[in-house]
């Protein structure tokens, strides 16, 4: 059994959806994907946006994925991950996985690049906070 933790304030939606966008879905558009879809039909060459943390021609918006992390706010896809990206955790139980993020040495690294399917996690854990979760595999 594998245990990990993302932060979020959208955890169901998140396991769900099972995809983790660029700029820890910061500076999304707050349009559908569907219009974002057509804006981008309608570019010229010349034309850019700006999404996710990146300025974007038509041939690079073209060849990347964009997808909607909450209703009518779509934001660019991380295409080097696949799944959520999270922090895996040494515990081997839920027990022990509760110790591990609560001792004060314990840091979310937001850096890293790992990442898991997580079509069959479920939540066994939030924090008071309802932002830091546990996730069993």
């Amino acid at each position: 059994m594998k245990y990990l933790v993302r932060q979020s304030n959208h955890i169901n939606y998140d396991l769900k959806r099972n995809w983790s966008s660029w700029n820890y879905g910061q500076e999304g558009l707050n349009i559908s994907l569907n219009e974002l879809e057509s804006h981008i039909e309608n570019m010229n060459d010349e034309d850019v946006i700006y999404i996710s943390g990146f300025e974007l021609t038509k041939e690079e918006c073209d060849n990347s994925l964009f997808g909607e992390l909450y209703e009518n706010y779509t934001v660019l896809i991380d295409s080097e991950t696949i799944g959520l990206s999270v922090n895996y955790l040494k515990a081997d139980s839920l027990e022990n996985a509760i110790k591990e993020i609560n001792n004060k040495s314990f840091v979310m690294n937001l850096e890293t690049k790992d990442s898991e399917d997580c079509t069959i996690a479920k939540v066994v854990w939030s924090c008071k906070n309802n932002e830091t979760h546990i996730i069993q595999l």
